[in-house]
């Protein structure tokens, strides 16, 4: 599962393009430079709330009490679900464009993407079961792509009730509630040439960071409250959709960490004019609090104890989609 995932962030960054060695510094304009980071700060925290939140559904709307008179009576499973939500490419564009990395035409999102191992347990004495996830990347894949480096955790847990009970003639009706939270980040170490930031105000002025490293974080939190209906159908396949609610905060950060140097030894007029630097380099971080309706569905093939569960997501208020596929072992 986490090869998946790095394929997938592997398969993203060479969409984008390798860093190349230019035989001149990047130079871009003040404005361009609090334009590119300014976006992405903005933007890019308004679908990760969404993103934080998938991960934990599965297939049946209830699994039964840990114990009770049900086949297989005993109600329990652990698996694993692998896949993608999007971001939309907008709000990362002008920053990559800062180190000459371009996106095809056209593309209007860009994939997050996740992997969680998960389980869910049956409850006691009254009727409900918890589900838990848990998702990070090891050490061994966290530099596996030359001049990158990746970090990802995603955690989380709800509880679900039911209000309806499969029958021969009905299906399975369940409401529940739970909290995600969720932390990625990208680094394309440092690059092979210099920034240098200039600015028409000051014809001949210039901001100099040297082989900075381009840094972007990503963090959210998801409390949801959600309804689910399924239905087991021959035995073998189990149809399911569900609908949420959510109240989240999304959180985002670029930087570019380096050396800085000011051609007249002074940092003050880039920091008056809308560049946060401190030791470290130049950074920007935005927040964004919002609400998340989703919408999610999908079907599993069961096979015995053997459950592969294909899902698809999306967010009626922030447009950002997902896609997933899991594998379980399920009493």
């Amino acid at each position: 599962m986490y090869k998946t995932l790095l394929g997938v962030i592997t398969a993203l960054m060479l969409t984008v393009g390798p860093m190349t060695a230019a035989p001149m510094p990047i130079v871009p304009d003040l404005d361009q430079l609090t334009n590119a980071l300014s976006t992405f700060a903005a933007e890019t925290p308004k679908a990760l709330p969404f993103a934080a939140g998938a991960g934990i559904d599965w297939s049946q709307a209830y699994i039964g009490n840990l114990i009770d008179g049900n086949f297989p009576f005993i109600h329990l499973g652990v698996g694993a679900q692998v896949g993608a939500t999007t971001i939309p490419s907008a709000s990362v564009v002008p920053l990559l464009g800062l180190i000459r990395l371009k996106l095809p035409p056209g593309l209007a999102f860009l994939p997050l993407p996740f992997v969680v191992a998960n389980a869910r347990l049956g409850g006691l004495i009254i009727p409900f079961d918890i589900g838990i996830k848990a998702g990070f990347l090891p050490q061994n894949l966290q530099n596996a792509l030359p001049g990158y480096t990746f970090g990802y955790q995603n955690f989380g847990i709800d509880a679900r009730f039911p209000l309806v009970r499969e029958n021969f003639l009905l299906p399975t009706i369940s409401v529940g509630g739970g909290l995600s939270l969720m932390r990625a980040m990208v680094q394309a170490d440092k690059l092979a040439q210099d920034v240098v930031v200039t600015t028409s105000a000051l014809p001949g002025r210039e901001l100099t960071l040297t082989a900075p490293t381009l840094i972007m974080e990503l963090g959210a939190y998801n409390v949801e409250a959600k309804i689910q209906i399924s239905k087991n159908i021959l035995w073998l396949f189990t149809p399911y959709l569900g609908a949420s609610v959510a109240y989240g905060k999304g959180t985002a950060q670029a930087s570019l960490e380096s050396t800085i140097a000011d051609s007249s030894g002074d940092l003050s007029y880039w920091k008056n004019h809308g560049l946060n630097i401190d030791p470290r380099g130049i950074h920007r971080q935005g927040e964004f609090g919002s609400l998340a309706l989703k919408a999610y569905g999908g079907m599993s093939l069961d096979v015995l104890i053997l459950k592969v569960d294909a899902q698809a997501m999306y967010d009626i208020l922030s447009e950002a989609m997902g896609a997933s596929i899991g594998v379980r072992l399920q009493l």
